[in-house]
């Protein structure tokens, strides 16, 4: 599991813990969290927008939502600040020793490590169109052949545990 993903699951924990436990009260579907790298590094190492998504839905403005967040979020596993910003993103700093953890946990997983379920084996049709007068514009610009940026992109898809099929197309 990445970082952007178990971070993720935590705030989805802490709305539904926040939703079951009355602090708020939700009218529509419940959300996941989406956490992802902040536009400004110097914001932390990760920023999620949980409480803007929610805000129409539980009738609170997404800053005192996020205010709401605020206190679990800081007590989260590896969490070392945690701030609001701008109209209701929530933005954390992360403990160095969790980022050493994580170290630990790559060179435990090996050659698995950066592996994903995101696929669940859906099939995912990728082309490999060669088109010869786009063939040196291309090697030039992506500093590669075309073909093995088609088997990098294939091993990327088949870590993602997409189904895969071959499919090669030359124009001349």
């Amino acid at each position: 599991m990445n970082i952007f993903s178990h971070y993720s699951e935590r705030i989805t924990n802490i709305a539904n813990h926040l939703i079951e436990s009355g602090h708020i009260t939700l009218s529509g579907d419940p959300v996941i969290a989406q956490c992802e790298p902040p536009r400004d590094p110097s914001h932390g190492d990760l920023s999620t927008n949980i409480a803007m998504v929610m805000a129409k839905s539980v009738s609170m403005p997404p800053r005192d939502l996020a205010a709401i967040f605020l206190p679990h979020i800081e007590t989260l596993d590896g969490v070392e600040t945690v701030s609001i910003a701008g109209p209701g993103f929530i933005n954390m700093t992360l403990a160095s020793q969790m980022w050493q953890d994580r170290i630990h946990d790559i060179l435990t997983m090996g050659q698995d490590w950066g592996n994903s379920t995101h696929g669940q084996g859906e099939a995912m049709n990728v082309e490999y169109i060669q088109l010869n007068f786009l063939k040196e514009t291309l090697k030039i610009f992506l500093g590669m052949s075309n073909l093995k940026l088609f088997s990098i992109l294939r091993m990327l898809i088949r870590l993602c545990i997409f189904g895969f099929e071959k499919k090669s197309n030359i124009v001349i």
